[in-house]
C-alpha cells in the first residue's frame, strides 16, 4: 500500500514533500496494519479498547491513533474495513516478518466500500 497514495491524497493543505506531511500520512495508515496484526493474534477483530490492551497502550493513545487514521481517511469510521481488506491479502504472510508489510496493489485497484 502506497502511503502517499493511500493517506496523503486526503491531507489537503499538506505537501507530501515535507517530512511532517509524510509522518501524518504514515500515522493515518499505521492503525490499518496494527489492527490486522492484532486480528491475526487474537482470532477476532478487536474493538478500540481491546486494541489498546493488545498493543499495551492507553485507551487515549488508541483514540489518538484512530483519530490520525480518520484524518487520512475521513470517509471511514474506523480502520477495520481497510484492515479486513489488508488481512485478506496478507493473513498467511503475517508470521513471516520479511514479507508481512508488502501488499501488491495495482494502480487500477480500487477499495470499494461495503
Amino acid at each position: 500500500m502506497n502511503v502517499e497514495a493511500a493517506a496523503g491524497r486526503q491531507l489537503s493543505g499538506h505537501s507530501l514533500k515535507s517530512f511532517r506531511s509524510m509522518k501524518i500520512a504514515a500515522d493515518a495508515v499505521e492503525p490499518i496494519w496494527a489492527l490486522a496484526f492484532a486480528r491475526s493474534k487474537l482470532g477476532t477483530w478487536p474493538n478500540q479498547a481491546e486494541y489498546a490492551v493488545f498493543w499495551k497502550i492507553s485507551e487515549r493513545s488508541a483514540q489518538r491513533e484512530w483519530a490520525a487514521f480518520r484524518l487520512g481517511f475521513p470517509d471511514e469510521d474506523s480502520p477495520q474495513r481497510l484492515a479486513e481488506w489488508l488481512y485478506g491479502q496478507v493473513a498467511e504472510r503475517i508470521a513471516d516478518k520479511s514479507t508481512a508489510l508488502t501488499v501488491e496493489l495495482t494502480p487500477t485497484a480500487r477499495l470499494q466500500p461495503v
